[in-house]
């Protein structure tokens, strides 16, 4: 904005962690993060996950029966936390406060936890999205597609600890070597024609334009098919998705 960007053309989007759910939290972080970016209005909210990630969670996954990571909230519990904390959002999208609200890593159960409470639309979905995503995630993007729900995919060139694994497909060499592209832009590609938007992060200015040329090309409904197939690889055993 100081450099002379019109606000019109940015789309800031940020994140509310675990810690900060429940109503009395979101309702004073939404403030917050506003004072903090210096900024009349937020473009989208995320709620991070369907559940506060860190050692509380392992224990409650471990021992189901007893209070869960959230008990040390006013909030209580996850399904309240999440509630409370879609309705704070909402409150702040009708203030103006926020634009779009969504959430990230939720599974169709959470989904539709949300959906029952008829406040604001969930505009997004963040969540990991690669040809090597399991059966459920598949269809929670499917439903996502169903219910007009935006889906944006991360680690879509298979993440930090995968991503030279990734690369080193054959099967995505030889299609990158037919499109004369990077093995990158293929998983790129992919993505986008199974409808799901793609948030590569670097630094280097020549792969921000060879990730804006991923809209320069097109993979046929073969070499499509033959991506889908590589979720059947080895390579799938080495990811880790929050299956929670």
């Amino acid at each position: 904005i100081k450099r002379g960007v019109p606000r019109s053309e940015m789309f800031i989007t940020t994140k509310v962690p675990g810690e900060s759910f429940g109503y009395e939290s979101i309702t004073k972080k939404v403030p917050q993060m506003l004072k903090e970016l210096d900024l009349d209005y937020l473009d989208l909210v995320l709620m991070h996950a369907p559940r506060k990630l860190g050692p509380g969670l392992l224990w409650s996954l471990k021992f189901p029966g007893e209070s869960d990571e959230f008990s040390s909230q006013s909030c209580k519990n996850q399904v309240q936390c999440r509630k409370e904390t879609w309705q704070g959002l909402s409150e702040a999208r009708e203030k103006g406060l926020v634009r779009n609200v969504g959430v990230s890593n939720f599974k169709i159960n959470h989904l539709q936890e949300i959906e029952a409470l008829n406040l604001a639309p969930i505009a997004v979905n963040q969540i990991q999205y690669h040809p090597w995503a399991p059966e459920w995630l598949k269809e929670t993007i499917e439903y996502c597609h169903q219910k007009k729900i935006a889906v944006t995919g991360y680690f879509s060139l298979g993440g930090a600890q995968t991503k030279d694994k990734a690369m080193e497909q054959q099967a995505l060499n030889d299609i990158a070597k037919v499109h004369n592209r990077r093995t990158a832009q293929i998983l790129l590609r992919w993505s986008l024609q199974k409808n799901v938007s793609i948030i590569p992060g670097t630094g280097k200015p020549p792969h921000m334009k060879e990730n804006l040329a991923t809209y320069g090309f097109e993979l046929t409904d073969e070499q499509m098919k033959t991506i889908d197939g590589m979720s059947s690889l080895p390579i799938s055993d080495d990811f880790f998705f929050f299956d929670i």
